[in-house]
């Protein structure tokens, strides 16, 4: 009679076991999924979850990364971008913001003269940088073109506007260290030839800023859960 009590009990706590197991597996995935992209909550948001403690580049390989296709991918193909000023009566003052550095530029949102023109590159430029090892590249003048007529659009109801810069240029050595952790991540990235920006508008719908996006990308442009890509390479779209 102990014996058999003994087998139940045992028996008992191998299926609670399993339950609990079970449970746990349910559940994780879920909440997993449910992490954002970019984690808004921080004040630093990034395309890696900055969330996490330890290096930089020894997280979890889950991480999110902004991914490039290859250039050989169906739907590519090469034109020189061309991005002119759109040329609009609105006012607009762009408050471009790193979010990694919590430093920010102020720019005017028109056509603007040769002098205030080479002022407002070198700024975005030293802004964009590479904050993980602080080395700049001048970023390709055709990108702050784009940005501006994406928020020029806005111009009527927002006469400012605050631009939040995820990632600009991108050493070859940090693009290398993020392609270990995420495989996605393109080996011959544009952001290394400081010809992409990631970025989000603060205030603005996504849905509202992939719609402008859309009109005025002239070269690369990936339209992710929470923030928008452009580059001045090829021609071609993607959605993650």
């Amino acid at each position: 009679m102990v014996q058999i009590l003994l087998g139940h009990v045992m028996h008992k706590k191998k299926l609670i076991s399993r339950r609990l197991f079970c449970i746990g597996s349910i559940i994780s995935g879920p909440l997993h999924a449910a992490e954002p992209l970019i984690n808004l909550d921080h004040g630093a948001g990034s395309i890696i979850n900055s969330a996490s403690n330890g290096p930089l580049f020894t997280r979890d390989r889950s991480m999110n990364f902004d991914m490039e296709p290859p250039l050989n991918a169906p739907g590519s193909f090469f034109i020189k971008p061309d991005a002119n000023m759109k040329r609009n009566a609105s006012k607009q003052n762009l408050i471009l913001f790193n979010v990694h550095t919590n430093e920010h530029v102020r720019i005017q949102n028109h056509n603007t003269v040769p002098l205030q023109r080479k002022t407002e590159l070198q700024k975005f430029s030293y802004l964009c940088r590479d904050w993980r090892e602080n080395s700049s590249k001048n970023m390709d003048p055709i990108l702050l073109d784009i940005l501006k007529n994406i928020c020029m659009e806005f111009a009527p109801e927002y006469p400012e506007l605050r631009i939040d810069i995820l990632s600009g240029y991108r050493t070859n050595s940090t693009n290398e260290k993020l392609r270990k952790q995420n495989r996605n991540v393109a080996k011959n990235s544009f952001h290394k030839k400081a010809m992409a920006l990631d970025f989000r508008i603060t205030g603005i719908n996504l849905d509202r800023l992939k719609e402008n996006s859309l009109a005025h990308a002239t070269g690369g442009l990936g339209l992710y859960k929470s923030f928008i890509h452009i580059d001045t390479g090829p021609r071609r779209q993607w959605i993650v």
